[in-house]
């Protein structure tokens, strides 16, 4: 028995006797949760289904009653562990590495409507037989576009009391033995919009050592994702973008240029006149400075640099093809 309760804009509830939600669109449904009595409400932040003495069926037959006579359960929510992988290697020998995400945890069996979604948060402990322990925290909100209502902040540290990879091979990459045992990294990452063309985004990236992510994170490793820590403010305006960018040395065993600060603006394709001339612009000016690694005898620079560069396209479309003629010249003044 099917009741309609509401179908508004914002909110749709239905209610439905002794039905079944399944786990599938597919025919015949892998599991699903019955009840006497369902009611789903779906709003535009959360879609969440109540339930009265439920009970899980496999390909609908019984299989468990659940202990509770009412039972709320969020469409969104998802298994608490994100990640549960074992390995076996020369490298790290037997080892586990797990991921729980707490917030995941209180919504998928507390409360299926916490105010604080979507954030994730939680702790990593991994184990290797050659390696040790390791322990981190893991925390993730929101999503990213650059400029979108809402923004995206990423923090996860990880520490490590690491007895070395004593391969040979990770000798001749410099990898053992190891300059210290106490191997750690904090990675940091937020983009916001602020609203009126404001967006505030940066990153930061501490690493004990130049071989951790290597070892311990070869994804990001492999994908090349950035490390260097900068915070950079940018405010839109039309089709001009002004911004403000610190760019700082964070680890010890690195070469670095700093950027403290730098200044500028750019554009894009930008029309000029009313015969299709396009112009384009990026211009900075900065305080640079070089700074060594530790170990690194060089001395330090430092530079005031103005860069401009500047370039006008003018398309031309032939039907069946497009020519887009550019000229342009760019600039650069140190001190």
């Amino acid at each position: 028995t099917l009741r309609i309760v509401d179908l508004s804009q914002d909110r749709k509830e239905i209610e439905l006797e002794n039905g079944s939600v399944s786990s599938s669109s597919l025919a015949i449904a892998s599991y699903s949760l019955a009840s006497e009595r369902l009611r789903i409400i779906v709003r535009k932040e959360r879609s969440t289904i109540y339930t009265t003495r439920p009970a899980v069926r496999i390909l609908d037959w019984p299989l468990l009653t659940l202990p509770v006579d009412e039972y709320r359960y969020d469409l969104d929510s998802i298994f608490p562990i994100r990640q549960l992988d074992f390995i076996s290697n020369s490298r790290f020998g037997f080892g586990v590495r797990t991921y729980v995400d707490a917030v995941a945890a209180y919504d998928f069996f507390a409360d299926p409507e916490p105010p604080f979604h979507p954030l994730a948060l939680g702790p990593q402990v991994d184990y290797y037989s050659k390696r040790g322990l390791g322990l981190g925290v893991n925390l993730d909100w929101g999503g990213i576009r650059a400029f979108d209502d809402h923004g995206r902040a990423g923090f996860t540290s990880y520490y490590i009391k690491d007895r070395g990879d004593d391969r040979k091979r990770a000798r001749d990459l410099g990898f053992f033995p190891l300059q210290n045992e106490n191997r750690s990294r904090i990675q940091a990452q937020v983009s916001k919009n602020f609203g009126g063309g404001w967006q505030l985004e940066g990153i930061f990236g501490y690493y004990s050592d130049k071989n951790i992510r290597r070892e311990f994170f070869e994804r990001e490793h492999d994908n090349n994702l950035p490390t260097n820590s900068y915070v950079m403010m940018t405010k839109r305006f039309g089709d001009l973008n002004a911004f403000l960018m610190i760019a700082p040395r964070v680890n010890l065993f690195e070469n670095l240029t700093e950027y403290l600060p730098v200044l500028g603006f750019d554009t894009a394709r930008t029309s000029v006149g009313d015969f299709g001339l396009q112009m384009s612009s990026h211009t900075e000016g900065a305080l640079l400075r070089y700074r060594p690694a530790d170990n690194d005898p060089r001395q330090r620079v430092s530079v005031e640099r103005v860069d401009s560069s500047n370039w006008f396209n003018l398309p031309l479309d032939l039907r069946y093809l497009t020519i887009d003629p550019f000229a342009g010249a760019r600039a650069t003044v140190a001190l």
